[in-house]
This record gives C-alpha cells, structure tokens and sequence, in this order.
C-alpha cells in the first residue's frame, strides 16, 4: 500500500508540474491523493478537478479577466464572472442541479468587506450551498487580521491577500475544490445512514407493533390479551373490581373461507372487526351515561374513583382477536348480569351485519362464550380463557348463535360428551395398529431435491377414511393419552427410515414432539435402543419442538433436547417468529433448524413487511449458524423468492402434500428465477 500511494502521489506532482510555476505543495498533494484513492486514478482525479465549475465575482471586469486568464492557463476551463455580488444568489438558484452547477466561487473584494461577509452567511445558512466553498481575494488597503476573523465567522473558505500569482492561486483554488469534494461525499454517507436509520426505525417499530397486535385486523392479538387478562385477575383479587371476557366466534366462517376462498376470508375478518368495534363504541358510551349517577353517591372520593374506572378506554373494553374466526372482549367493572345484557347486544348486533360478495351476500351469526372474572375466585389467565372458550363451545353445541355463560357444570358435560367420543377411539387405534404416518416432503432449495420428510400421525375411522389430529390430539393431551401416542409416532418413524429402499436412503425424517414427552426422562433411552436396533443413522432424524413446549418446562426440555443431541439426533424449532420470545430462546436451545412460521410465507410475493421479517430471520439464523425451513410454500413465485433470498428449505402444498406414500417423481425440482416459474421433474 505504501507503494501504491507512493506511486499516486508522484502522478499528482507530474500532474502539477505540467502547470507553469505550479509548486507541489505536499499537504494537497495527500489530498488529491485521497481522492484518487476513491474515484480510480490520481490522473483521472486532476482531470475531474479541471471540469468544476468557478464563478468569479469581481467589479472590476479587468481584473476578472486577468484571474480569469490565470485559471485557464492552470488547466480550469468552466469559468464565469459576475461583476456585482447581489447577482450571486440569483445565479447558484438558476444554475442548481445543472451541468453548470457552481462548484466553487472566487470573491474579490478591495473596499465593500460587509457585502462579502453578508454573501457568505447567506450562502452557510443555505442548505443548497453550505457545502459550496468561498475564497476571498482581497486587494488594497484594509484590517487584514480582522478581516480574516470575519470572514472565518461568516463561512470563507479561504482568503488570498496580496498580488496573485499561479503559485499562490492554482494550489488554493485545488484544494478548495478538494474540500468541495469532501463536504459532498461527507452528506451523501450522511444520507444515506439517515435513510437506514429510519428504515430500521420503522422496522423495529413495525416488529413492537406486531408483539401486540394482529397484523391482519389491528386488534390486540392473543399474547396482550393474556397480558390484560392477568392485570384483570389481580384488579379482582386486590380491588374487588370484577370483569368479563366474551369468546366469540363466528359461525359459518369456515363455509365462506373455504368456498371463496382465503382473500375473501380475509376481508371478511377485517369488516368484522370494525363492525365489532363500532358495536363496542356504542356500548362504552352507553356505561359512560351511568356517570351522572354517581353524583348522587354520598362519597364524593369514591364516586371519583368509580368515575376514573370507568373512562378507562381499557376498562370500557379491549377487543382482540385470538385465533382465525374467534375473537375476544374483555370488560372491567362489570357483573354477570350486566355481561350477559353485553354479550346479548353483541349477538344482536352481529345479525345486522351483511357481508357482500360479487355472487352472494351472506349473514353471520356468533356464538359467545362469557367467563366472569370474580374477586373471590382464584383462576389464573389461561384459564379463565379456557372457560370462556368452553362456554363459546358450549353456545355453539346448544345451537349456535346464543350467549353462553360459563358454569362447571356446562364445561364437565361438554369435556365428557368430548372425551366419552374420542377415548375409545384412541385405545383401540393404540391397540389395533389403527394410527397412521403420512409425510410431507422438505426440499432441500440448494440442491433442488428432497432429502427429508415430516412425519405427521392421522387415524383410520370405522369407514377407513383419515382423521385429522386437530381432533383426537386434543382429548388425548386431556386424558392422558398423548404419551403413548408421542411414543408409537417416534417408533413408527424410526421403522420407516429403516424399511426404506436403497434409492430413498438418503431421506431424513422430522418429527412433532409434544409438550408432554418432553418432559419423559425415558425418551431418550427408548430413542437410542430403537436406533440400535433398526441401524438407522441418528443424524437422519430431526425433532420439531414449538416455542410452547420450549417454555413449558425449559430446564426439562433443554436437558432432553441435550441428551437427544448426544445421541446424533438434529432438532427445529418449529412456528419460529409466530411468537417473539422464539428470539430469546434461540440463544439458549441449541437447535440445528428454525421452522419460519407460515403465517409469514403465505402472503411473501406481495407484502413488504413480511419480506423485512423473512430476511431479519433468515440473517439471524444465518448469524447463529443455524438452517432455515419455509412452511406454507404453495406456488413457484414464492420458492423462486426464497432461494433468492439464502432459505435453505422449503416445505408446503406446492412441493407435495401429506400422504402414505412418497412421490418420487416430485422430489427433483428445478427452481426457476424470480421472475419465472418452477418446473417440476
């Protein structure tokens, strides 16, 4: 490097030394040196130095001309003069943002040194020529100390006193361009940090928003729901302040999503909630009306204290929206039978409400769940959201469209008639081998092949026909059963990599592991002797676990996840982002995979904002060392994009959907541009 520099500089003294009586001043020599560092040669520098642009302001039109005569025998070729310094302003507006525009101005003054001093302020408090540099030429008689003080206050750039000479003049007129050159680049890398501060500033913005908030309606979301739910616990343990939380959901929902498809399904959640909102804002009012009764209360302080309770926005009522079609309101202050008047209006309300689509119009009904929140009742927030679910379903399996509050009588029928349907069926699908594997392929995007598969369990009902496990899943993690079933599915995949043919032995297998068999300290035991007894490599089997079996019992879940690993066992964290925390436990599970959620891939072509996501998480997994999986990949557009992107796997309809039976002739991809298409081998 030193002999490069060393080279450029003797370039630049070339350069100089072809202008007559030109010294080689070493300090700007450095400079242009710099300057040619970023922008090529030190030669093409110069030469770039010749093409600025210099206005010469000089009354004496025969002095303009001989400073003229000496730029443009020192190698300067865009030159104009001025006579009058109230003509500059005028001139740098016209010439702004043109191939004429001002890159220097040389002011020679001999008696009017206020007039200077007053175009260089105005010229320092523009923005559009604070980075323009002044040199001052002075001539005759003056105060030159003073005037130099000034003329430095007031923004000069440089002062030359005295007769002018090339040697004096060509040097200072380069180097104020230099600086020209300098206080440019310096705004643009200032720009640009701005523009990147801002943009990061909306993004994490963005991501605070969304930890409490649904992206797709703007409501609360299920985690600050939680959240209010827990002050309300304490505001009736500690205040006596009892509360309700209404479970809706919508009936017929899934019959208009599924017909017409999720956009619409979409736009029908969105209109819903602003119909519930400007139901809710009826309703606050209508309680805020009951303030005129308190002036009658004998307790001026108690009746402020009721008065501030109730112009709480948060105590008048907090909408939310928890899962696809269910939303939740929950009100402070507030007795059952008054909750039971509220949830009626609700219900009412929701039949007025017409939702049109060019074929059809349709009308929704809602089933509504209430759960009271009572001062001498001792439920946590999970709970008491659990019952007012109950209570939801306990609306919708009395008919539908109805009010519901949540007693423990209503909750222990529903629980039986559930559980007394589904506990047979489970034991004798355990016993009679009547569980299922099906599997869905995972594209390696790199390879542009499938090398693994997750293994996902269904049940044959009496017609034979597959069960979905959103079904039975549930009443076996209430009973007690999930246990066996984690087990049997571990075993059953570990079988299958073993029975695979030779052409298919380089398929891996991922499989769910549930909240329960995390915490089973035989787990591990049985994984290993089944390993040894099939010969199946461990490195062939990956283990999914979600952020809330994570955090169920994260000292148990770490240390299985620990002695899994040491076995050769590979482990995902499955609907990473769905949840914030998955960051912070990122750093303290060691994972292999992170599962993007596919709420985040579904709309990836078009949304920006889950563009930002996708990449912020695939760079934090890149960072941490970590692969990547796509859920929900169901078009060609969106795998072109994340193989664009860096993603490492993908998984989702397009690529094949669960079945017994594996597809060969879908497991070679060839993976199109971004702006074409994906062609399936």
């Amino acid at each position: 490097m030193g002999g490069l520099k060393a080279n450029r500089a003797d370039q630049f003294s070339v350069q100089w030394a072809d202008i007559p009586g030109s010294p080689c001043n070493p300090y700007l020599a450095s400079r242009v040196e710099s300057f040619a560092l970023n922008n090529t040669t030190a030669e093409a520098s110069i030469k770039k130095l010749y093409q600025k642009n210099i206005l010469i302001v000089h009354p004496q039109q025969a002095h303009g001309v001989t400073l003229m005569r000496l730029l443009r025998h020192g190698g300067f070729q865009n030159i104009t003069a001025l006579l009058q310094m109230h003509d500059v302003p005028g001139y740098l507006a016209k010439t702004l943002n043109t191939c004429r525009q001002i890159d220097l101005v040389l002011l020679t003054i001999s008696e009017n040194e206020s007039e200077c001093h007053a175009l260089c302020q105005h010229l320092q408090t523009n923005a559009a020529w604070r980075t323009l540099p002044v040199v001052v030429i002075t001539e005759g008689e003056m105060d030159l100390d003073q005037f130099i003080r000034t003329s430095q206050l007031t923004g000069a750039t440089d002062i030359i006193s005295g007769p002018l000479a090339e040697a004096r003049l060509l040097p200072r007129v380069a180097g104020a361009l230099l600086i020209k050159v300098e206080r440019d680049l310096h705004n643009d890398r200032e720009r640009q940090l701005q523009h990147k501060l801002i943009n990061h500033t909306a993004t994490e913005a963005r991501l605070q928003y969304l930890v409490a908030h649904d992206d797709l309606t703007g409501l609360y979301n299920r985690r600050r729901l939680e959240q209010l739910l827990e002050l309300a616990v304490l505001g009736a343990q500690f205040h006596n302040r009892p509360s309700a939380l209404f479970y809706l959901d919508l009936d017929q929902f899934k019959m208009i999503n599924d017909t017409q498809g999720h956009s619409t399904g979409d736009r029908l959640l969105i209109n819903v909630a602003n119909h519930l909102k400007g139901q809710i804002a009826v309703i606050c009012t209508q309680r805020c009306a009951c303030l005129s009764d308190l002036t009658d209360m004998t307790c001026a302080d108690h009746a402020a204290d009721q008065t501030k309770a109730l112009l709480d926005p948060y105590h008048l009522g907090l909408l939310a929206r928890i899962s696809a079609d269910d939303f939740a309101l929950l009100i402070e202050n507030i007795g059952e039978q008054e909750a039971l008047q509220i949830g009626e209006e609700l219900r009412l309300a929701m039949e007025t409400f017409h939702f049109v689509t060019p074929n059809q119009t349709y009308r929704l009904g809602v089933s509504i769940g209430v759960a009271m929140i009572m001062p001498h009742e001792s439920f946590t927030a999970s709970e008491i959201l659990a019952q007012a679910d109950q209570a939801c379903y306990a609306a919708k399996a009395k008919g539908r469209n109805r009010v519901q509050l949540f007693r423990p009588s209503d909750n222990a029928v529903n629980t039986i008639q559930s559980d007394v349907h589904w506990v047979p069926l489970i034991h004798d699908a355990l016993v009679n081998n009547r569980f299922r594997l099906v599997f869905q392929p995972v594209l390696n995007i790199a390879a542009g092949k499938v090398t693994h598969c997750e293994a996902l369990i269904r049940m044959l009902d009496d017609n034979n026909q597959l069960v979905e496990p959103g079904k039975f899943i549930p009443v076996a993690e209430r009973m007690g059963l999930i246990h066996e079933i984690d087990f049997w599915v571990v075993g059953r995949a570990i079988d299958w990599l073993s029975e695979l043919p030779a052409h298919h032995a380089h398929l891996s297998v991922n499989v769910n592991l549930s909240t329960h068999v995390l915490q089973d300290p035989s787990l591990a035991a049985f994984v290993r002797d089944r390993l040894r007894a099939t010969g199946v490599d461990a490195r062939r089997i990956t283990f999914e676990i979600t952020e809330t079996a994570a955090i169920a019992s994260f000292v148990q879940t770490r240390k299985m996840v620990d002695e899994l690993r040491a076995l050769g066992c590979l482990f995902a964290l499955d609907d990473f982002g769905a949840g914030f925390n998955s960051y912070s436990y990122l750093k303290h599970l060691p994972v292999d995979y992170l599962k993007i959620d596919g709420t985040f891939i579904v709309h990836l072509l078009h949304d920006p904002v889950d563009q930002v996501l996708v990449k912020s998480m695939i760079e934090i997994a890149r960072t941490l060392g970590k692969k990547t999986v796509a859920e929900f990949v169901e078009n060609a557009e969106t795998l072109s994009l994340l193989k664009h992107y860096g993603v490492d796997y993908a998984q989702g309809y397009y690529l094949g959907k669960p079945a017994l039976e594996l597809d060969s002739a879908r497991f070679h991809i060839d993976i199109a541009p971004m702006q074409g298409s994906c062609r399936l081998n």
